[in-house]
């Protein structure tokens, strides 16, 4: 694409104002699919945000591992 804006950091500019939003301590758990032609063309690009924990504290880290 001819465009100095990736798909990255639209993606990376949404998760930044969905983080903006408070100043306590969150947890994303983002997933990423890149699929490429054999000359490393993009083909298909997506972000998908599975879960959002705003506060780890009250769900504590180690709920997620």
């Amino acid at each position: 694409p001819s465009s100095e804006i990736t798909y990255g950091m639209v993606a990376a500019d949404l998760f930044h104002s969905l983080l903006a939003v408070s100043t306590e301590p969150s947890l994303l758990k983002i997933q990423s699919l890149f699929v490429l032609d054999e000359n490393s063309y993009p083909l298909q690009q997506d972000f998908s945000l599975l879960d959002f924990y705003p506060d780890i504290v009250k769900h504590g880290a180690n709920a997620l591992l």
